[in-house]
């Protein structure tokens, strides 16, 4: 480990919950206010997409403290093993657009955006990924759920906020030069 980095577990860093929980008939009520639901398939490698599947829901089942705000980091929970670990990183505040119950949010308890880009190049890798995906475990046929107790005990390498900028100056200067 370089000099002045640490380990650091994610709950250290990050408060969490789940997205929304919701009883299929609640999705054939319409309102004028209608909601969002993200799912793990919105979930790409560090972002997320709006698809044509998406589903919406009435808000007067939304509480608002569920609502996505930028910082916020969000991962699948419960998915298929290819997709365990994925992890997007929310740009900005949102009044109407939450996740599904089989996602989890990271909340983060720190000040520095820098540190969410780190973290968010950091939880891209395939160690992060690996990990993730030794601490689930199969349910059904064909899905893994991803133990948040677990989740919250790995460990993040830490750099300074320096190399924190360095490393991400670094990495953007490199996908801007391959235009990706």
């Amino acid at each position: 480990m370089p000099t002045g980095w640490d380990w650091c577990n994610v709950g250290n860093l990050f408060a969490n919950s789940t997205g929304l929980s919701y009883k299929k008939d609640q999705l054939n009520k319409k309102s004028n206010s209608m909601i969002r639901v993200l799912r793990g398939g919105n979930i790409q490698d560090g972002n997320y997409i709006f698809k044509k599947d998406d589903i919406f829901i009435s808000s007067e089942f939304v509480k608002q403290d569920l609502f996505l705000k930028k910082g916020y980091m969000i991962t699948p929970a419960v998915t298929s093993l290819e997709h365990i670990g994925k992890i997007a990183l929310i740009d900005k505040d949102y009044d109407n657009i939450v996740v599904g119950g089989f996602v989890l949010m990271l909340k983060p308890i720190f000040q520095y955006y820098i540190m969410l880009q780190y973290l968010l190049l950091f939880f891209s890798t395939n160690y992060h990924r690996e990990a993730c995906r030794k601490i689930t475990h199969k349910s059904g046929q064909a899905f893994y759920n991803l133990s948040r107790d677990k989740l919250m005990k790995l460990y993040i390498a830490i750099p300074p906020l320096g190399e924190q900028k360095r490393i991400v100056d670094k990495f953007n200067k490199i996908t801007k030069f391959l235009d990706l």
